[in-house]
């Protein structure tokens, strides 16, 4: 659908983030965007190309992110501007990471409480 002339190409972007977020394992979304990749890229505007990693890649599960990093990894120095939202994806991740390890088992026990 997201190919489809029934979704504009300045909402591409968030089509995808939409699926993307709606995921747990998202596996079959970058095995999917791997395989459509050039379309996807030729469709949407060059500004929200560049955001890609940013607006749609930040996550706060490890398994995701590797996926992130390796679709995005060989591509974001292709693109202007998408090294320094991949930038930010990792450091909005990470840091996402380092929070949740050191609070979750608190949260745990608070909603455990409830």
């Amino acid at each position: 659908l997201a190919l489809t002339d029934n979704v504009t190409p300045a909402n591409t972007i968030s089509m995808l983030g939409s699926v993307r977020r709606n995921l747990d394992d998202q596996t079959p979304y970058y095995a999917w965007l791997s395989d459509n990749a050039e379309a996807v890229l030729e469709k949407m505007p060059d500004y929200h190309v560049s955001r890609m990693p940013e607006f749609i890649a930040t996550t706060c599960d490890a398994d995701n992110l590797a996926l992130a990093i390796e679709f995005y990894g060989p591509i974001k120095d292709q693109h202007e501007g998408m090294a320094r939202s991949y930038d930010i994806m990792m450091d909005e991740s990470n840091q996402c990471l380092r929070l949740k390890e050191t609070y979750q088992s608190k949260f745990d026990a608070f909603l455990n409480g409830l």
